[in-house]
């Protein structure tokens, strides 16, 4: 909870002060192809040693561009915590001491970047600048804050990205749900601008061996449901669980759920809390099947990845998994807010073997989250972005 005196609300009291007083013109022109290639600087200060959806997204755009004759170049902004062999690193870095979503950087991150000299600044998330007089682009995931957070995140989105998405020279998101969700959000401000997608990439992961993850966690191939997610609300795992729990009561017998949230463990229920990426792959292929709840998504990785992995995912019934999963046959779609649907799930899970995910089925997932077509849409965007 932020009180009415914590650095947060001060800080965005400021920052909607100063906010206020940015011109229209304050921007540097675009860039001038006479003077070489554009800077494009992208805040990648997430990622760290444990998985983050924006840090994947950020590690997928620097995959797809690399080694691309551009007529820009991508620098990115690093955390301490980048590790050390991130392909982020093998590009022009500079580390930050500022840390990603942190009160500081609504007003101290702007300096830092001018110094880099940015033709672009692409911020790949929802955090806003107070201040600053260069050419800004952004990727908006979602806007799961203005439903499932409280009154300071609706200011900041109200009052701090929405005149800074106001300003950018291009808007993406990952989905055409979410595209078009923040299209309306934007249209009922009075703006009109076009929200490009430029979508995750999804491959077949490698990591830690099966056997030795497995044993690690004391779990048996094919022997477990999987839920990887985090406990914010809007993620449903407390109704997943309720769910399994009711069905376990009816089978004893019923193969162990293990959930990537804190918290204890007992009843069936195996909490693993942060995993490190390493064990993801394994943790994937060899579960019995995927659940992912969740009330909203702006993508859905983990029941992509789980397809992919020939995992068949049980997932939420709303649009943005419907899309994300279009072309997964297989895949079973309930509605996250009926009980009844979810212990049937499990209940059928413990009488007999869940449908293998067809090779039609990872095809489809390769071809359309292959790097290729990020390269495609972020190449699209940066241009748009830099009027090349």
């Amino acid at each position: 909870m932020h009180t009415a005196n914590s650095p947060w609300r001060k800080g965005l009291r400021l920052a909607l002060s100063e906010q206020n007083a940015l011109l229209e013109n304050s921007f540097h022109p675009c860039h001038n192809p006479a003077m070489g290639k554009a800077r494009v600087v992208v805040d990648a200060r997430m990622v760290g040693a444990t998985g983050h959806g924006i840090g994947n997204y950020v590690e997928d755009l620097a995959a797809s561009l690399k080694d691309k004759d551009l007529p820009y170049e991508l620098v990115f902004l690093l955390s301490p915590e980048c590790p050390k062999a991130s392909l982020l690193r093998s590009y022009e870095h500079h580390i930050s001491p500022i840390k990603f979503l942190s009160a500081k950087e609504i007003f101290l991150l702007a300096p830092e970047i001018k110094k880099l000299k940015p033709d672009l600044f692409h911020s790949p998330s929802f955090s806003s600048l107070a201040r600053y007089d260069f050419p800004v682009a952004f990727t908006v995931h979602d806007l799961n804050h203005l439903y499932f957070a409280g009154n300071f995140h609706k200011l900041y989105y109200r009052y701090l990205l929405l005149p800074a998405l106001k300003k950018a020279k291009a808007i993406a998101s990952v989905s055409e749900t979410a595209a078009a969700e923040i299209d309306l959000w934007l249209r009922n401000y009075g703006e009109k601008r076009q929200v490009r997608v430029v979508p995750n990439s999804i491959r077949r992961l490698t990591g830690a061996s099966a056997e030795a993850t497995l044993t690690t966690h004391g779990l048996s191939r094919k022997g477990y449901f999987l839920c990887l997610s985090n406990p914010k609300p809007h993620k449903n795992t407390d109704f997943l669980i309720r769910a399994y729990s009711q069905a376990r009561q009816e089978n004893p017998n019923l193969s162990p759920l293990v959930l990537s949230t804190p918290g204890p463990s007992g009843g069936g229920i195996l909490h693993l809390g942060s995993l490190p990426g390493s064990a993801i792959p394994a943790l994937l292929s060899e579960a019995r099947a995927f659940f992912f709840p969740s009330l909203y998504e702006g993508f859905g990785r983990p029941p992509v990845e789980a397809a992919l992995a020939g995992t068949l995912p049980f997932a939420a019934d709303i649009p943005v998994l419907r899309e994300a999963l279009a072309g997964v046959k297989e895949a079973r779609f309930l509605n996250p807010t009926d009980l009844d649907q979810w212990v049937a799930a499990f209940r059928e899970l413990g009488l007999k073997s869940p449908l293998p995910i067809s090779s039609a089925s990872q095809d489809w997932i390769l071809r359309s989250y292959s790097l290729e077509q990020v390269a495609l849409k972020a190449d699209a965007f940066y241009r748009e972005a830099l009027a090349l």
